[in-house]
């Protein structure tokens, strides 16, 4: 309708809808006037099917002026995610599963997870890919590479323990899914 051209989760977007409608917005039958632009919006100036033939504020556009409409406002482009690769190790002895819980520096604090280990550690050690996990995160996608060591002992200690069933403990939700497709 203005013309703003930025983008429309800006400050100065936001700044200079708000100065319109303190101009625009009447002193009486506001409520009226709010609603009426709320069914614009929602029927008549979509995002994706404008219908400027229907709008009353047509003259006034500058989108319909000038064949913006599905130009503006601008939106914003989306940050590409960043890929973290991460190692977990799978640990069984005797049909129990090998999970640590995890600390408060770590994504899913307080929460029980396969043994994280760094790409560093995996350098001298014979291992196998058991399994990979994809997650995504608000800024990150997590590629999880689920990793089986041969002959690998590791004794219970108060932030890792092995467990029989995984059903009754806090489980980040793609561990958990990992270990119910592949626990035998």
């Amino acid at each position: 309708m203005f013309g703003i051209k930025e983008c429309k989760k800006s400050s100065s977007f936001k700044r200079k809808i708000w100065q319109l409608s303190i101009q625009l917005t009447p002193q009486t039958s506001n409520r009226i006037y709010t609603q009426g632009l709320i069914d614009l919006g929602a029927l008549i100036c979509t995002p994706r099917n404008v219908q400027c033939d229907q709008c009353p504020l047509q003259l006034n556009c500058y989108a319909f002026k000038t064949h913006k409409q599905l130009e503006l406002p601008l939106n914003t482009k989306k940050a590409k995610k960043i890929k973290k690769d991460k190692y977990f190790i799978w640990c069984k002895q005797n049909d129990n599963i090998l999970l640590e819980k995890r600390n408060k520096k770590d994504v899913w604090f307080g929460l029980w997870c396969l043994p994280e280990v760094s790409e560093d550690d995996l350098k001298n050690i014979n291992y196998r890919l058991k399994g990979k996990i994809s997650h995504k995160f608000t800024h990150y996608e997590l590629l999880g590479h689920v990793i089986e060591v041969n002959n690998l002992k590791v004794k219970s200690t108060d932030n890792s323990k092995y467990f029989r069933s995984t059903s009754s403990i806090a489980l980040p939700t793609p561990i958990k899914k990992f270990i119910k497709t592949n626990l035998d």
